[in-house]
């Protein structure tokens, strides 16, 4: 791993790269099979989301548009909190840490060099580390 200081090597151990990248995988799919469940049962008939639409079809169209736009914001909630999750987990399977190596990080006395390297010739360096 280069471009990390000693003690951000030192911390990550021996942890090969492919296992961390095997996890975020598994995180993704495990996203994707999640919002899938998610989906069909706000949208399943049969199932209390649409019984609760369908039932207030008998009052109106403007409680069956309320009650479709409640159960959407609804959904949207559970959507939400699962994908935060998953990225949440993304960020301690890195360790807790959000590392950018030195290609990515420019000099502030130009918008379009890029150094290449550690330091920048004493001009500042964003607060990226």
């Amino acid at each position: 791993m280069t471009g990390l200081s000693p003690e951000a090597v030192a911390e990550a151990g021996n942890t090969n790269p492919r296992v961390l990248a095997i996890g975020a995988v598994l995180i993704g799919i495990s996203l994707a099979a999640a919002i899938q469940v998610l989906t069909g049962y706000f949208t399943e008939t049969g199932r209390r989301p649409v019984n609760d639409v369908a039932a207030s079809s008998e009052t109106g169209a403007a409680t069956v548009l309320l009650a479709g736009i409640s159960v959407g914001f609804e959904s949207a909630v559970y959507s939400a909190m699962l994908i935060a999750s998953a990225v949440f987990g993304a960020f301690l399977l890195g360790g807790g840490s959000v590392v950018l190596p030195p290609c990515y990080r420019t000099c502030w006395h130009r918008t379009s060099h890029n150094c290449g390297s550690n330091r920048c010739d004493g001009h500042i360096w964003p607060n990226l580390r």
